[in-house]
């Protein structure tokens, strides 16, 4: 093997000793260590990852639109329930399979959060601080465990629940670059902990050790890998590898047990064969990890704590994440994994203070011969409250969970439910508002999301003042939640006030350009006040620009047709039929423009064809019953207006038209007897008793009926 050049010397540094059991050192005198020739070429790469992504930000701010992100966490959309194929999880799958083959380079050269960690690093050693490495043996499974929270667990639980996953559908293409994404704030916040905080408190490559999910999958693939760190019979163990390793690998233990790198942990930087003097290291193809033998008597491995104190950990790591994950619907999981491991460091730092004389905090020395120092009044009084807020945000989440819960349980119960279970639903949704009112009183932060629950579970007891107050607060702490905004639309639209409707719809478009329904929405309040024509240019720009979504197309349609253009709205309703033909929208939208201009023959083929594809659709079933009707179809009228009502049994329109249809056929007294046998235990027979009473002439027994379901001066 050919000598390579020396580079720049620099004095051997002392070795770091982390235990009682301290067994390695330079066993020859091999000088001082070179410094690494490789770290600059990684340095650019890492930098020109950065310029990748400035790159693909500014294609979409450019264009309007651009690739799915390249993030690994992005696979959980693939793997998920949406089943959306996106760049995310091929970029993962390239990883994963090169990581199979050629070991962890992907995360030594490509990954933006090396970067901040190796950044921190050379920052501390500038300042005369190097980070001490952080051994720990149960919390370096952390990665791992995560990684099947992540990517195996929601499989899995669907497999145990029997659920059906939707179809895989490709998902290259975004126009919200940013959904997925945390705001700046948040993602500030993350990159500064896991990139620079826990490198001081943990060690360099402290995230990926004890907390990337990525990794413990990555470092899982490496073991298989033939790529290694390799060794030739020329090294003297002379300990500047294991000095040069920026990933705490103990490289010459390592090839000196093995003739290899076997640690996982091991991100291919290569620094360790730059510096070698003499040049045994090398990278190379041969037995993976899992096949090789120890070649050497095993050393006893050094780690900083006892199993008990290793298990104290794991406990106080487990709340600290279980607490910090989504505190106030706005901390990621890779922050609070990263918070976590330091808590957990911190908190048994704390506890140690109780039995042992000499106390130690990352480079702190916190107790020295039993006497407490500055630095440990400091640190204590620090950890102290961050104990007392992980207490407090505990009990702020299980108040959020338990109001969550109760909600959901209570929206599971149906309307036409009976009377016990609707009362039980309606006990859930009480408690659920008072632990959500909880919450939000005792929080240190408004939470918009659950100011959005609470408005919902207003909403759903008739309190619609309440509920656009909570909104209001929403949208106050949070301008560009654009789900709030958009209920708060649909009340104010709902309460006649069009035109704050109309503005909060607008900054919904804006902010969140692919929020389902928004544009549709805004059009239809535009043509209820009036402005059909700006509607009609607001979806046909839409439509030009992304002729992908129906949804545009539908509603532009529409518009066409309120703004007189009767001909123009049937050539694009044509058109969208023809290009989405299962969609059932875009005949039903044609069949009842054809039927608004007495095309009925042909409305009618439109709508039977959107029954076909949506045959659980109250309002196509009644708009094929009212073609059918004009048409002289009694039977099929008649058969198609039974099937809406019993979809939608509350649907006043559908009842009264239903009625109708009765009378005509001279079968209101049986439908009445029919009703009254049922009342007792269906809710839904009781609500038609008051339109079958009405329709009778029995008006007292109709009043009687209908105040059951006047809601009362609480709901209000």
């Amino acid at each position: 093997m050919a000598r390579r050049k020396r580079a720049k010397s620099t004095p051997l540094p002392q070795l770091d000793r982390q235990g009682p059991q301290s067994n390695w050192g330079p066993k020859s005198d091999c000088g001082s260590i070179r410094n690494s020739t490789r770290g600059k070429w990684r340095a650019l790469s890492l930098f020109l990852v950065h310029v990748a992504v400035a790159l693909h930000i500014a294609h979409w701010w450019s264009t309007g639109k651009t690739i799915t992100p390249l993030e690994p966490s992005e696979a959980m959309q693939t793997l998920g329930s949406e089943a959306l194929v996106n760049a995310g999880f091929v970029l993962f799958l390239l990883t994963i399979f090169s990581t199979l083959i050629f070991g962890r380079f992907f995360c030594g050269w490509g990954c933006h959060l090396i970067a901040y960690q190796d950044l921190c690093t050379w920052i501390l050693k500038k300042i005369g601080l190097k980070p001490r490495p952080f051994r720990s043996r149960l919390l370096v499974f952390v990665p791992l465990a995560a990684a099947i929270f992540m990517f195996v667990m929601p499989t899995l639980v669907r497999v145990i629940a029997g659920l059906q996953r939707a179809p895989y559908t490709s998902h290259f293409q975004t126009y919200d670059f940013w959904d997925r994404f945390p705001g700046w704030f948040v993602g500030a916040l993350t990159i500064f902990v896991c990139g620079f905080v826990i490198v001081y408190f943990l060690g360099n490559k402290g995230f990926c050790t004890y907390a990337c999910p990525y990794g413990g999958l990555f470092g899982l693939a490496d073991t298989f890998a033939p790529g290694k760190i390799r060794v030739t019979d020329d090294c003297e163990q002379c300990g500047h590898c294991t000095a040069a390793c920026s990933s705490n690998v103990r490289v010459h233990e390592e090839v000196n047990s093995f003739g290899m790198v076997v640690d996982p942990g091991c991100m291919k930087c290569l620094d360790c064969i730059t510096v070698c003097p003499k040049d045994a290291l090398y990278f190379g193809f041969g037995q993976p990890s899992v096949a090789k033998q120890r070649r050497s008597p095993e050393k006893s491995k050094r780690f900083d704590f006892s199993w008990p104190e290793e298990i104290a950990m794991a406990v106080f790591f487990l709340f600290s994440v279980t607490v910090l994950r989504k505190l106030y619907d706005g901390v990621p999981f890779l922050l609070a994994l990263a918070c976590a491991s330091i808590s957990a460091y911190a908190l048994l730092s704390i506890a140690r203070f109780a039995y042992s004389p000499n106390v130690r905090f990352a480079r702190l020395q916190l107790r020295t011969d039993g006497r407490t120092r500055r630095a440990g009044y400091v640190f204590a009084t620090t950890v102290t409250v961050w104990a007392m807020f992980l207490g407090h945000s505990a009990v702020v989440q299980i108040y959020t969970i338990r109001g969550r819960s109760a909600l959901s349980a209570a929206r599971s119960v149906p309307v036409s439910a009976d009377d016990w279970s609707r009362r039980i639903a309606r006990g859930q949704l009480d408690q659920g508002i008072a632990y959500l009112e909880k919450a939000d009183a005792i929080g240190l932060v408004p939470v918009a999301n659950v100011l959005f629950d609470l408005s919902m579970a207003y909403a759903s007891r008739g309190g619609t003042k309440q509920a656009q107050q909570f909104l209001e607060r929403a949208i106050e702490f949070s301008p560009r939640f654009a789900a709030g905004r958009y209920e708060l639309a649909s009340l104010l639209r709902r309460n006649g006030a069009l035109d704050e409707a109309i503005e909060h719809l607008s900054e919904v478009v804006r902010v969140s350009p692919e929020f389902p329904h928004a544009h549709s929405d805004l059009a239809s309040v535009l043509i209820e006040t009036g402005r059909a024509g700006e509607a009609v240019i607001l979806l046909e720009e839409l439509t030009e620009q992304r002729p992908d979504v129906v949804e545009f197309q539908l509603a532009c349609g529409l518009a066409l047709a309120h703004d007189g253009a009767y001909d123009r709205a049937l050539d694009v309703m044509r058109e969208t039929a023809k290009s989405w033909p299962e969609n059932p929208d875009a005949h039903f939208n044609l069949g009842s423009t054809l039927a608004s201009g007495g095309a009925f023959e042909l409305a009618l083929g439109s709508l039977q064809e959107a029954a076909r594809l949506n045959p659980e659709s109250g309002l196509i079933h009644a708009a094929l019953a009212q073609s059918a009707a004009q048409l002289g179809k009694t039977p099929l009228a008649d058969e198609h207006l039974q099937v809406a009502c019993d979809i939608d049994p509350f649907n006043t329109d559908f009842l009264r038209a239903w009625v109708v249809s009765v009378h005509r056929r001279g079968a209101l007294d049986a439908e009445i007897s029919r009703a009254e046998r049922s009342a007792s235990s269906d809710r839904a027979a009781r609500y038609r008793l008051i339109f079958l009473y009405g329709a009778g002439g029995r008006n007292d027994d109709a009043r009687r009926m209908a105040a059951e379901f006047m809601p009362t001066q609480e709901d209000r």
